[in-house]
């Protein structure tokens, strides 16, 4: 309950990532409290927003910045263009970008730009992600985007009914393309295909992976490809504030495959934004009053002073001498230890 209050104050204060960290981490502790859906929805909300003010600064702000300062630890990630794709498929461009973001999330000395402000800066530019992974566009969107790097590339379809996925390295420095390895196989090696990808960016970084970062990449969501095209379509949808649809998609994820734990979280708070509008946010000292009760407080002082003496009894602390008449026998359910030769008396309140 600390952390929803504490909530309440930084979104009231404009503290919007440090609203944003204590509502999920009161959501972490109690995800089946009353007040889920509505802090879901403002996490939601609060996260989209920053993501706007994120990308409406940096375009307004776009002669003063210098790709040149950027650490070349940070990489950006953007929708692999599907023109090549039939429409039943065009979705898996959204899932291998959420996959490669979480895989590549995994690398300490990377810093992966959040795929939200992505979004937000694709919809203030007005761009498709393939326009803004054209050869003229990518630069100046990592540089936008606050990006060393941009990870793009195309997904295709080949006669042979094999999948091809073609990705493309950009240095927003000097503009700068590299190609890691292209990756080929049939539709049911999709995973693997997914990795090997991950792999050859690292390796065009020039970065080394420790043991138990390669163990951790290697781990995928689900070994089922129908449940993480049913994923996949769940993220279109959720990117298009259709929370309905993508709450469907993420359903139909799970029953394929019970143990897709990314379905079912994201199941969850689609479920939860069901008729919600993103960016729409009830007044802070609404929704406070509206989410608490009494009952969310503690207990009244005297019940708690009467605990902190029976704590000091327990322990074998005393009063202070002639301070007898401030308490009763039933101050405490303890029974005092008898004093020996030598007694301890410590002087102070609790509350300082």
């Amino acid at each position: 309950t600390a952390h929803l209050f504490l909530g309440y104050i930084n979104e009231a204060k404009g503290d919007v990532a440090d609203a944003i960290w204590e509502y999920q981490t009161f959501l972490d502790a109690r995800p089946g409290a009353r007040q889920a859906a509505d802090v879901t929805r403002r996490i939601f909300a609060l996260r989209h927003q920053e993501a706007q003010q994120f990308a409406r600064h940096a375009i307004a702000n776009e002669k003063n910045l210098s790709p040149g300062s950027y650490s070349d630890s940070t990489i950006g990630v953007v929708y692999f263009r599907a023109t090549l794709l039939p429409d039943s498929l065009k979705p898996l461009t959204k899932g291998l970008a959420v996959m490669v973001v979480t895989d590549l999330a995994k690398v300490k000395s990377l810093r992966v730009v959040e795929r939200l402000r992505m979004q937000e800066l694709l919809r203030e530019l007005r761009l498709s992600a393939s326009s803004a992974f054209d050869s003229s566009q990518a630069p100046r969107f990592g540089k936008l985007l606050g990006a060393a790097h941009v990870l793009g590339g195309e997904m295709a379809l080949l006669g042979t009914g094999r999948l091809r996925i073609d990705p493309q390295l950009v240095r927003a420095k000097s503009g700068e393309v590299s190609l890691p390895d292209k990756q080929s196989g049939m539709l049911a090696e999709f995973f693997g295909m997914e990795k090997r990808v991950v792999y050859s960016v690292l390796e065009q970084l020039g970065i080394t992976l420790s043991l138990a970062e390669r163990d951790s990449i290697e781990t995928i969501p689900t070994q089922s490809l129908d449940a993480f095209l049913a994923y996949s379509r769940g993220i279109d949808f959720e990117d298009h504030g259709r929370f309905d649809e993508a709450n469907a998609e993420f359903s139909r994820a799970i029953r394929i495959d019970p143990s897709f734990q990314d379905a079912r979280e994201r199941a969850i708070q689609s479920q939860y934004m069901i008729g919600s509008e993103s960016g729409a946010l009830t007044p802070i000292e609404t929704f406070a009053a509206e989410t608490s009760s009494p009952t969310d407080w503690g207990v009244p002082a005297v019940a708690t002073d009467r605990r902190l003496q029976a704590l000091l009894n327990n322990a074998g602390l005393v009063r202070v001498a002639g301070d007898e008449s401030s308490s009763t026998e039933d101050d405490t359910p303890y029974t005092a230890p008898a004093g020996g030769e030598s007694q301890v008396i410590i002087h102070g309140r609790f509350d300082d």
